[in-house]
């Protein structure tokens, strides 16, 4: 059950409750279905009743379409507000939450974290005659035309695990009952008012559950009604808002997602940042034995242009065979007399070699050599970062090492733009070489006119499995039999152990096609 009318308690026994929180952590709950949205209106108030001048309130306002958390020191003043980023509908259950810890502000909507601020909440509770009301702002003033149903106080400050539990995807829990939070707060429970469902009280009343004694009073006409959150028919499975609103929102809980609605990209919150969330791909890949390799015929145009200062490269390979001998994983460029070696080459264009126990990337008449222990039998995920006159390297979502433009150390330099980056993209061999080709299987290959953030990589690795990548944006992303347009040498679908005819490019048309016959295989990472 839930009530439709205003609810409050101002007696000197609830009075002390508040007066022993004082400055000190509290969270409030409620959950709250809003019938009218047409002017401001309250949600719940806990603070001085006799002057209005000592208090927390969350309340509706019209103007924005959001909720507001408000802290007030004074008769006059100054308010400090947080305003929510969730925007209102009538007709829906919301779970919300204010949370002070210290001087800071928290409010969360539906177990998500939406605002918080440093700003001045650690105003004293019990100053003056105080008390708590449901459904409206303060002791005067407007009520909220809905339903509110649970409303709690702690005196502490819940973490964001704690509220996402008492969240439970839209069902309201027992809080009186340890499993119902991330870490017990049952003996932090001062004021519990259901609402009606187990009330020992008359219909003028709501009986607090804590056995704490702080008994409601309804205002108004009373009026319990059969309405509740329903769990299924609430949740909100992820946030939505435009792309730039959910990258620029700092805090939430950790695996919270967020659609956005003008790019529909689904993104994740990993603890401090958003990241797409980019799913998995299983399916086929690329055998190379190393005789064969793939390449485009086409310069890819996006990434050969002379305004081109940054790039990246993302590939999955397995080696079947890696020695001290360098071999081939990508390359890209123009110059026939190229050395494929540890020593200096003298190339306009890229490549990525690999020997068992180090990496080469080579861009313009610059590269980088690191350290890096290859083995046999093992899926690698490969990713080269250029962005100007700096470049990183990352194996595994795991960064092990950096370059920049430096003349004095030809071992350890990037040179900034390359117009042969896109010009006879090769995988698995060199561009013009017959030589260094790779023993190896290669999966989910993919280019980036720009250069991918390290969040961005890690969502590329993906825990070791090969994720979409169509939120990234790719140049070119060939999928070595996933893809569509993928085929076997006979025109047909791509096949485990046919010979491979053409690897689609999923983005920008840059096909690759077989030199030697590769076939397709089910080891996949």
């Amino acid at each position: 059950m839930s009530t439709s009318q205003r609810v409050s308690n101002n007696t000197g026994s609830i009075d002390a409750m508040l007066t022993s929180i004082g400055t000190g952590d509290v969270t409030i709950s409620t959950w709250f279905k809003f019938d009218d949205l047409s002017a401001d209106g309250g949600i719940f108030y806990a603070g001085a009743f006799s002057f209005d001048n000592y208090y927390l309130a969350c309340q509706y306002i019209n103007s924005t379409g959001k909720i507001r958390l408000q802290a007030r020191s004074g008769t006059v003043g100054p308010d400090d507000v947080i305003d929510n980023n969730t925007v209102i509908e009538v007709g829906r259950w919301y779970h919300i939450v204010a949370v002070r810890s210290g001087t800071t502000g928290k409010i969360y909507v539906n177990g998500a974290l939406n605002s918080t601020t440093a700003a001045n909440f650690g105003v004293s509770l019990g100053s003056g005659s105080a008390g708590v009301s449901s459904g409206f702002r303060d002791k005067a003033g407007t009520n909220e035309t809905g339903r509110n149903k649970e409303l709690a106080i702690w005196d502490a400050a819940l973490s964001d695990e704690d509220v996402y539990s008492l969240y439970n995807y839209g069902l309201p829990n027992h809080l009186g009952l340890a499993d119902s939070y991330d870490t017990d707060r049952t003996t932090n429970l001062k004021l519990w008012w259901r609402m009606g469902d187990n009330n020992n009280g008359a219909l003028t009343t709501v009986a607090d559950q804590t056995g704490n004694g702080y008994t409601g009073t309804i205002i108004g006409s009373a009026e319990f009604v059969v309405d509740h959150p329903d769990g299924h028919k609430n949740v909100q499975v992820c946030l939505q808002d435009t792309a730039a609103n959910i990258l620029a929102r700092s805090q939430d809980r950790i695996g919270r997602t967020a659609l956005a609605t003008d790019t529909n990209v689904l993104y994740i919150f990993n603890g401090t940042s958003w990241s797409p969330f980019l799913g998995s791909v299983t399916g086929l890949s690329s055998s190379l034995n190393g005789t064969h390799k793939l390449q485009s015929s086409v310069n890819i145009t996006e990434i050969t242009s002379t305004n081109t200062t940054s790039m990246s490269s993302s590939i999955w390979v397995k080696f079947n065979q890696i020695s001290t001998t360098p071999v081939f994983v990508w390359a890209a460029y123009s110059t026939p007399s190229l050395d494929p070696s540890w020593s200096l080459p003298n190339s306009n264009g890229w490549y990525v070699m690999c020997t068992s126990s180090g990496l080469l990337y080579e861009s313009g008449p610059n590269q980088i050599t690191r350290a890096q222990a290859f083995t046999t039998g093992q899926w690698y995920n490969i990713i080269t970062v250029h962005s100007g006159t700096n470049a990183s390297l990352y194996v595994d979502g795991n960064l092990i090492g950096t370059g920049s433009n430096n003349p004095g150390n030809g071992y350890d330099s990037v040179g900034p733009t390359q117009t042969g980056w896109g010009t006879l993209l090769t995988i698995g061999g060199g561009s013009s070489h017959n030589t260094n080709y790779a023993n190896a299987l290669f999966d989910e290959a993919a280019l980036f006119d720009k250069a991918l953030t390290t969040s961005e990589v890690a969502s590329v690795y993906n825990g070791g499995v090969p994720p979409n990548l169509t939120a990234l944006a790719p140049v070119s992303w060939w999928r070595m039999g996933n893809g569509i347009g993928d085929t076997s040498s006979g025109g047909g679908t791509a096949v485990n152990g046919q010979i491979i005819g053409t690897i689609a490019d999923q983005e920008g048309g840059y096909d690759l096609a077989p030199i030697g016959s590769p076939t397709f295989s089910t080891d996949t990472p």
